[in-house]
């Protein structure tokens, strides 16, 4: 009885990430882009050196509920040195 409770459990709360990018400083949620991811972490392919990044998530379930979205954060991304940037954002 506990596996069939456990196995219930795991296949009714699937759900996926949707992440927010928004370009500069400050986050314009009308105007960020959105991307899916089904598990961490989200890499950003299309970036441009100089320019700031804001990101926020939020969970969406299999059944189109979406939880608030998360504390906003910003980074820049530097000139000349995206692999320091992206080692940096996956070790937060």
């Amino acid at each position: 009885m506990y596996r069939l409770i456990v196995e219930l459990k795991y296949s009714y709360c699937r759900y996926k990430y949707i992440i927010l990018v928004s370009e500069g400083p400050v986050f314009n949620m009308t105007t960020a882009t959105r991307y899916t991811s089904l598990k961490p972490p989200f890499i950003l392919h299309k970036v441009q050196e100089g320019t700031i990044y804001s990101f926020a998530v939020m969970l969406e379930t299999a059944d189109g509920y979406r939880s608030t979205m998360s504390e906003v954060v910003s980074r820049e991304m530097p000139v000349g040195k995206y692999e320091v940037m992206y080692a940096f954002l996956l070790s937060k």
